[in-house]
């Protein structure tokens, strides 16, 4: 009778997965609370994630943003002034891409 045992340490993945998981929820009660509106968006500005404080930057309850199109919506604006090359939103609306609209009341 022949018997194979194969062991692994995982402490090092173990660990990893910890700080990963840690990590996101220190970002997600920092876009939770932040003063500023935050929106998720796709390749095409179709909105996949809305905080809480759109309400009272947008106007529009989160729920009611989820799924639809920032572009359509006009709630979003690229000051002219921006670095971003353009005013286009549609060309900044890039995978992994982060646009900020702050609230009328930031400093």
């Amino acid at each position: 009778m022949v018997v194979f045992i194969a062991c692994e340490d995982i402490t090092k993945r173990k660990r990893a997965e910890d700080a990963v998981r840690e990590s996101a929820t220190r970002f997600r009660a920092l876009i939770e609370h932040a003063f500023d509106g935050v929106l998720l968006l796709d390749r095409d500005c179709g909105i996949l994630y809305a905080s809480p404080s759109v309400e009272r930057v947008f106007g529009y309850p989160p729920r009611e943003l989820v799924r639809r199109n920032a572009l359509e919506l006009s709630i979003l604006s690229i000051p002219t002034n921006s670095k971003m090359p353009g005013t286009d939103l549609q060309r900044h609306c890039q995978p992994g891409q982060c646009l900020h609209q702050r609230s009328a009341h930031s400093t």
